[in-house]
């Protein structure tokens, strides 16, 4: 789905359209809507945490990325957690 959003001419965009259609409802201008939203929603998330792409876009090392991102956010939650606890327990 994300290689059919992110480039239209892929090999995915007509199965990707068949599976839309049947399950969502939704044609083709659907689809680009979609699409557009997407990938607006996409550089604009990029802008919030920082992220940069250079040239073509490695999926698998976005990914990667959006995990590390993650798994900071998430250590740091538990630590304001953690923190939390203990002014509660004094």
């Amino acid at each position: 789905m994300t290689e059919a959003i992110w480039n239209p001419a892929s090999a995915y965009m007509q199965p990707l359209q068949l599976v839309v259609s049947r399950q969502l409802n939704l044609d083709i201008d659907d689809i680009i809507t979609l699409a557009i939203n997407t990938k607006g929603a996409v550089q604009e998330s990029m802008q919030i945490f920082g992220v940069e792409l250079q040239g073509d876009i490695d999926l698998e090392a976005l990914e990667d990325q959006a995990h590390e991102l993650y798994a900071a956010a998430a250590s740091d939650s538990s630590s304001d957690t953690e923190y939390l606890d203990a002014f509660i327990d004094f």
